[in-house]
């Protein structure tokens, strides 16, 4: 490829993203079941999604408790990606837990061989958010500016009392990220 030293930038990263915002609407405008349709599939496109899926999941459970059919359709909506995910894992891979991240391809000396990410996961902590955060080519700083305007749009989201929940969703699921 003519730009293969960044193209893990754009991967699937629009995709899922699209997907789960798609998810976090119809989850705000009680469209349970393509919530958690579109919340699986989120997860089936980067299994770290489920860290952004977590905090919504939890507030789907509380919100809802006294409707428990409603948290069950939606929960199976949800399962069904993940179902297929790890079908597709198991035919892929030969078991449903190891994913694509075990089998990345990479150039190496100027030759295309596989490499596991899954140790990039077990960094020390300090390590890996300085990675996120600075890092030349990886780092957040360098890879998405614009994500900057995030801290003040996530402080007025927070300032009003409607939305403030929302507010504390999100910063616990970017937190997740981190």
């Amino acid at each position: 490829p003519v730009i293969y030293g960044g193209v893990y930038a754009y991967n699937n990263d629009a995709f899922y993203s699209a997907v789960l915002l798609l998810g976090t609407w119809a989850l705000l405008e009680r469209r349970l079941v393509i919530a958690g349709l579109l919340m699986g599939v989120g997860v089936w496109t980067k299994a770290t999604n489920i860290l952004y899926v977590l905090p919504f999941a939890i507030w789907k459970l509380w919100h809802y408790r006294k409707s428990p059919r409603r948290i069950l359709k939606s929960s199976a909506a949800f399962a069904v990606p993940i179902a297929l995910m790890l079908c597709a894992n198991w035919v892929y891979f030969g078991s449903p837990l190891t994913t694509a991240y075990h089998n990345i391809i990479v150039r190496v000396d100027h030759k295309m061989t596989t490499q596991s990410l899954a140790d990039s996961f077990n960094e020390p902590l300090g390590d890996g958010l300085e990675r996120v955060l600075t890092h030349k080519r990886e780092g957040l700083q360098s890879k998405a500016p614009l994500l900057a305007f995030a801290l003040p749009g996530l402080l007025l989201l927070g300032w009003r009392r409607d939305t403030r929940f929302l507010a504390l969703i999100y910063a616990a699921a970017f937190a997740g990220f981190l």
